[in-house]
């Protein structure tokens, strides 16, 4: 039963994750990221999508 508990906290986690990363420009901006054609540069991370066709929110390391 200890397992159930395990996979559902992760699977909690995994949701919240993914329901706080920005999915459009707007969120992306407020955000405080710029939105990049696919990747991220060097010296900046990945912090969610722009739009449904691979943008990248990006924001300086």
């Amino acid at each position: 039963m200890k397992i159930f508990a395990i996979l559902f906290a992760v699977l909690f986690l995994v949701v919240m994750a993914s329901a706080a990363a920005p999915k459009t420009a707007a969120e992306c901006e407020k955000a405080g990221g710029q939105c990049k054609f696919l990747t991220c540069g060097k010296g900046k991370k990945e912090i969610g999508k722009c739009d449904k066709n691979g943008g990248a929110c990006c924001v300086k390391e």
